[in-house]
C-alpha cells in the first residue's frame, strides 16, 4: 500500500461526504420552502396537480429514474447533478481501491478488508 494511494482515497472520500451533505442540504431546502406547492403531472393520461413533497417522497420509494424524479429533475437539476457527480466519484474510489489496494474500500467495507486496510496503515507508519 502507497500513501499517495492511501491521501487519493481520502480525499474522494471526503469530496464524497461534502457532496452528499451538499445534495442532502439542497433537497432538505426544496422540500421546506417548496414541498406544498402544486405542480402539474400527468397519471395515467390524466393531467393533475400534486404537491411537491409528494413526489418527493415517490422518489424515495422509487428512485430518481421514477416519473416523479424525471420532474422534479427539470425543476431542481443542481439536485440530480450532483449524484451524477456522486456515482462518477464512488466509482473512481471502487476503481482506486481495487487497482492499489486489492480489495474494495467502500462504505459496506468488510471486516477483513478493514483489517488488511489497518495492516496497510501500520506498515506505512512504521517506514516513517
Amino acid at each position: 500500500m502507497q500513501e499517495q494511494y492511501l491521501e487519493e482515497f481520502i480525499n474522494l472520500c471526503d469530496t464524497i461526504e461534502e457532496k452528499i451533505a451538499l445534495q442532502h442540504e439542497l433537497t432538505k431546502t426544496a422540500k421546506d420552502r417548496f414541498g406544498e406547492a402544486l405542480i402539474d403531472i400527468e397519471r395515467e393520461g390524466k393531467k393533475i396537480q400534486v404537491k411537491q413533497k409528494i413526489l418527493w417522497e415517490e422518489i424515495w420509494q422509487l428512485g430518481q429514474n421514477s416519473d416523479a424524479g424525471k420532474v422534479l429533475k427539470e425543476k431542481y437539476p443542481d439536485i440530480f447533478a450532483i449524484e451524477d457527480e456522486l456515482v462518477k466519484l464512488k466509482m473512481d474510489r471502487t476503481k482506486l481501491s481495487m487497482e492499489h489496494f486489492g480489495f474494495l474500500l467502500d462504505e459496506q467495507m468488510s471486516p477483513a478488508s478493514l483489517v488488511k486496510l489497518i495492516r496497510g496503515i501500520v506498515k506505512l507508519e512504521l517506514k516513517k
